[in-house]
Order: structure tokens, then C-alpha cells, then sequence
């Protein structure tokens, strides 16, 4: 009796895999953000008009709530024109790689590309990518999140013209 092969130790499945799971992530990062968002926005536009009106509560208030309408803004905005211009792609060595605590809880990984790029990298990529490796990342361009990693062979040092 022959055991047929998994699905998930196919290439092309666990390619369609990440590339679902990076989609999926942006989908809840703009379905968290953006209500939040035309909430805050609708609360700045309110208060704004109130302070020409007489009705307001003071340039404090106003202040704060275009402050937090701009973050709020900024991750919903950059989530919404990821999922409709799609991807863009890098090649280049990792000249650097870290991670750090975001929100204090969410642990992110980035990597720098030498153009300077910084790509924010899923937990299971950041583990096979070391310093100084030659990749090709597609990533999103607005939120710089990785889609999928590939390793590339380092390019061939060319060899100096022998001086005469």
C-alpha cells in the first residue's frame, strides 16, 4: 500500500498557504482599523466645526482627536491600498535582522535589505534568513509586510582586470 503525499508538503501549497496568511492579516488589520477610524474621524470633523460654531469644547480636544485620527488613519489607509495594488519585489543581502516587542505583546521581525528597506518578516521566514544572506522578498509596499522569502544564490565577485 503506497501512502500518497500531503498536501502541506507540497510547494505550491504551502506558497498559496503564506501568501493567504499574509492577505488575511491585512484583511484584519483593515477590518480592525478602519471602523475605528471613521469613528475618530467623524468625533475630529464634529469638534472641529463645533470650535467655528461656538459650540465646542476647546483646541485641546480638537488637538488630541486629529492626533489619534491620524494613527488610526495611517494603519487603516495603508492596510486598504495593500489589498488593492498587491505586491512589489526585492532582491538584495540582509544587512541586518532583529526583533522586537510591538504593543508589548506582539512580537515583530524585520530585515533590512542593503537598498535600506526595512520588511517586517513572519516568524516562520525571520528563522531561515541569517545576515548577510541574498534574498528576494514580495512584500506589500504600504505596510512593508512580508509575503514570501527566497533564498538567491550570492552574486559571483567579478574579477578585477589584471593591472599592467
Amino acid at each position: 500500500m503506497t501512502q500518497s503525499p500531503s498536501l502541506r508538503n507540497q510547494p505550491e501549497y504551502q506558497l498559496e498557504a503564506q501568501r493567504a496568511r499574509a492577505r488575511g492579516s491585512l484583511v484584519r488589520t483593515a477590518a480592525v482599523w478602519s471602523p475605528l477610524f471613521v469613528a475618530a474621524l467623524g468625533t475630529f470633523l464634529y469638534f472641529t466645526t463645533g470650535q467655528f460654531f461656538d459650540f465646542g469644547q476647546g483646541w485641546f480636544l480638537v488637538g488630541v482627536l486629529g492626533t489619534v485620527t491620524f494613527l488610526l488613519g495611517f494603519q487603516s489607509v495603508g492596510a486598504l491600498r495593500d489589498l488593492t495594488r498587491g505586491t512589489s519585489e526585492v532582491s538584495g543581502q540582509v544587512t541586518r535582522r532583529w526583533a522586537r516587542r510591538d504593543s508589548l505583546v506582539i512580537k515583530s521581525h524585520y530585515v533590512r535589505i542593503d537598498r535600506g528597506q526595512i520588511i517586517r518578516l513572519d516568524g516562520i521566514f525571520h528563522a531561515d534568513v541569517e545576515q548577510g544572506d541574498h534574498v528576494k522578498i514580495v512584500f506589500y509596499p504600504s505596510s512593508m509586510m512580508a509575503v514570501t522569502v527566497e533564498m538567491l544564490e550570492p552574486p559571483e565577485e567579478s574579477p578585477e582586470p589584471a593591472k599592467t
